[in-house]
């Protein structure tokens, strides 16, 4: 048995540790009468019946129960402080915490644990960089950020904080249409996460950064998530998809 890769101590017992946290992807397989089936989109599936799935992504043997339990206590926490109050928000068209921006809206949370929200997002891209999942494929973070996010959420290298943008849209009823997906570079990576875009690790010339540098999550204030509206939310979104389909075009699979 292979050792937990997070603390590499313990055996990697674990049986169907989530890459990303389910409550922040299920309502992408669950349908309005609340049935769950979602799908995997790739190239070997062109021309064959696509087969469903019920959940968001899983992997056995990466995590020790201790540390998959660690990582559910950070989950659930920013749960409840922040990801819980956007979606009841929105649902509620409660826009008092909302602010106009350049364009688009944020709402700020104040008064929550900076570090467990920050170590949330840290944890799901150490996750999809250690996965074998394809699903993760398009990411390749250095091995020294993988291994210092290692130390950070393993409690042996002092907290250290990076720019963080995330972003999502004012339409519920959009979810579905949304994906998992992460891809990287040498500068930054961003991971879409069903109705939430999160971008990591900025440089000081990148666009999107420029346009959204006032809701970058960073330096122990406090938390704010973008909201746009649905145009904008679309535009982003075909991006990205440009952007995979260049990749495959690199590849020579399309």
């Amino acid at each position: 048995m292979i050792k937990c890769y997070l603390c590499k101590s313990e055996e990697a017992t674990q049986k169907n540790s989530h890459i990303v946290p389910k409550f922040l992807g299920i309502s992408l397989v669950t349908s309005d009468d609340g049935k769950r089936k979602g799908y995997k989109l790739d190239i070997s599936s062109v021309g064959q019946k696509l087969k469903s799935f019920q959940d968001t992504p899983k992997e056995d043997f990466i995590l020790c129960p201790k540390c998959e339990n660690k990582f559910s206590k950070i989950e659930r926490k920013s749960a409840n402080e922040v990801f819980k109050l956007i979606d009841n928000d929105i649902k509620k068209n409660q826009l008092t915490k909302l602010f106009s921006n350049n364009g688009y809206q944020f709402i700020t949370f104040k008064n929550i644990d900076y570090v467990n929200f920050k170590k949330l997002l840290y944890s799901i891209l150490w996750r999809a960089q250690i996965s074998k999942l394809e699903y993760f494929s398009d990411l390749s973070l250095p091995d020294n950020l993988t291994e210092n996010f290692r130390k950070i959420l393993n409690d042996e290298m002092e907290f250290v904080d990076i720019p963080i943008i995330v972003l999502t849209t004012v339409n519920d009823n959009y979810k579905t249409k949304n994906y998992i997906y992460a891809n990287s570079n040498l500068n930054d990576c961003f991971f879409w996460m069903n109705e939430f875009l999160v971008f990591y690790d900025f440089g000081s010339d990148n666009v999107m950064y420029k346009y959204f540098k006032d809701i970058s999550i960073t330096e122990n204030e406090n938390v704010k998530i973008g909201v746009l509206p649905l145009t904008a939310w679309d535009s982003i979104r075909k991006k990205i998809i440009d952007i995979k389909i260049d990749l495959l075009k690199k590849k020579n699979i399309i």
